[in-house]
């Protein structure tokens, strides 16, 4: 095997700038093929690299004028035990992006130097943590690794063997980095808006544009914005007692023949969360109803919570797979013809994976504004506990989003909750209608362009 076609390196404590190191004995009984690759590898190819570590607080990060900041091992080398050097440089870049955007809200606010070293303390605030957990663990992988009293070294050697399948031991391995990033680690919103972050870039602009209109971010501070949306909807309700729970569960309105639909969508600037304030009225008694939900990016899915009392005490968090709705292109749709394409996307659904029910959460949702401003994170990381609902008593949930005709600045919408399993999976409530209009002063609405 020749360069560059295998790669090797041996961590030896203390460091020796010897090339003659690796002609100690004790690399003769290691696994096979182990040996033989150091005795063929020629002395003059070997590199010795002194493996450094950088420890925290001690080093500054911000340059005293504020106009150079450090990032990936310039500010936290960290020994390379556990493949997160590089992957720390990464979400220091990231962070740095989502700290520094604040500073721009439509061009009032200028890169003066107050509000510069601002953005570079959050970002140095935000990245210490998890960066002084990772080299914490680090060193400690390292010390096991070069444990020297024999006992500990057998115990090591047969312990490390009993982690069993590889089912277990890719659950400890991911619960290690998610301890180390914080456990439920969401990329900073980078003012993209919510939907967005939760599928391919790709897949996103070929939305219509109506919805990447909607749903695209509006640049801004730690504000909350509100934009509105309004249309037309029929509710629907099972007459049952566990249809009459499963709307409790899930927040819905009760059934409604004819209902106009009003929803306003309070978006957390700082972390791209969103919260759904929708307003059923009844057409014909005038009667308003309230569904409130909360919606945020966890891990590469959206998650929903609603609460299941009126007091806010414990919330249902549904969490969804968000995936593009694939339609072949009629032979009359002109506008796709010209594009040479044979389908086209028309919308988004919700997939449901999983259901859980967390208990005193810290959401203010008496507030609307003050849960909107809350965001994601006080959400998932905090309540006295969380635990999931099994599969087969888990409700099931569909949700769909999609536009009739690429032109139009109106979309359907669809929600339906189905019994569980063990209940015949049949439809208990839903909501289905159309949008109208909505008012989002920010973002100009523009035809299509492809």
């Amino acid at each position: 095997m020749k360069h560059p076609k295998a790669f090797w390196f041996v961590s030896t404590a203390p460091y020796s700038n010897n090339r003659k190191v690796l002609d100690n004995e004790q690399y003769k009984d290691w696994h096979p093929p182990i040996p033989e690759l150091l005795q063929k590898t020629p002395s003059e190819d070997i590199l010795h690299t002194p493996i450094m570590n950088i420890n925290l607080p001690a080093k500054n990060w911000i340059a005293p004028e504020a106009r150079v900041v450090l990032l990936g091992d310039a500010a936290h080398a960290v020994p390379p035990n556990l493949a997160a050097g590089g992957m720390s440089a990464l979400l220091d870049s990231v962070q740095l992006a989502s700290s520094l955007s604040k500073l721009w809200n439509h061009s009032q606010i200028g890169l003066d130097s107050a509000s510069l070293k601002l953005a570079l303390e959050e970002y140095v605030s935000i990245r210490k943590a998890p960066v002084r957990r990772i080299q914490k663990c680090s060193w400690l992988i390292a010390q096991m690794g070069q444990l020297r009293s024999p006992v500990l070294c057998q115990l090591r050697d047969r312990l490390i063997p009993f982690m069993g399948t590889r089912r277990l031991r890719d659950a400890v391995f991911t619960r290690l980095h998610r301890w180390y990033l914080g456990w439920d680690y969401t990329v900073p919103d980078l003012k993209t808006g919510l939907y967005p972050r939760l599928m391919p870039k790709s897949i996103w602009e070929d939305m219509p544009q109506v919805l990447q209109h909607f749903h695209s971010a509006t640049p801004g501070t730690d504000q909350v914005i509100t934009h509105e949306c309004r249309g037309v909807a029929n509710v629907g309700r099972d007459s049952s007692l566990i249809g009459y729970v499963a709307a409790k569960l899930a927040g819905f309105p009760p059934a409604i023949a004819q209902a106009e639909v009003t929803v306003q969508t309070h978006v957390n600037s700082k972390d791209g969360s969103e919260l759904w304030d929708r307003t059923f009225t009844d057409v014909e008694s005038g009667q308003n109803y309230k569904f409130v939900s909360h919606q945020r990016c966890e891990e590469g899915k959206l998650v929903e919570s609603t609460r299941l009392d009126p007091f806010g005490l414990a919330q249902m968090e549904f969490v969804f797979d968000v995936d593009p709705i694939i339609k072949k292109n009629d032979d009359n749709d002109n506008h796709e013809k010209n594009n040479n394409r044979s389908s086209r996307i028309v919308g988004f659904e919700h997939k449901l994976v999983k259901t859980r029910v967390r208990v005193l959460p810290n959401l203010l949702w008496n507030n609307p504004l003050s849960l909107a401003a809350s965001g994601p994170t006080d959400s998932r990381s905090q309540g006295l506990l969380s635990f999931g609902i099994p599969e087969f008593l888990c409700p099931g949930l569909s949700a769909t989003t999609e536009v009739t005709n690429p032109d139009d600045v109106m979309w359907n919408f669809k929600v339906h909750v189905f019994a569980p399993k063990i209940f015949g999976h049949k439809s208990l409530c839903s909501y289905q209608g159309q949008i109208k209009s909505f008012d989002k002063p920010e973002i100009l609405l523009a035809k299509p362009a492809r």
